[in-house]
């Protein structure tokens, strides 16, 4: 377990997450522009309580969309090849979605 995943353990339970698409196109949009962002810039970014970021933040770790990196004193959390992968799979949707004529029944 790295030390960002232990560091989150213990704080929710082990109840799977069931991730909110416009929570994790925030997510997105941050990681597009800087890969790697320390844990306040991430909350921020989120714009979600800070219970429901903790259990967003250990979710991704999980899935190993991002990691754990410790620059000196910098405690910082890194895309990974996955996440970079994911998330534009996010974006792209959000583009889809969006750009598709609603049509109500």
């Amino acid at each position: 377990m790295s030390h960002g995943e232990n560091k989150m353990k213990g704080v929710f339970h082990e109840a799977e997450l069931k991730p909110n698409i416009e929570v994790l196109e925030r997510f997105a949009e941050v990681f597009c522009q800087i890969t790697s962002l320390k844990k306040t810039h991430l909350h921020f970014a989120s714009r979600t309580s800070w219970g429901s970021f903790v259990r967003y933040l250990k979710w991704l770790l999980t899935k190993k969309y991002v990691e754990y990196v410790s620059y000196g004193n910098e405690e910082k959390y890194q895309l990974t090849q996955n996440g970079r992968v994911f998330f534009n799979t996010v974006l792209k949707l959000k583009e889809q979605i969006r750009s598709s004529k609603s049509i109500l029944l």
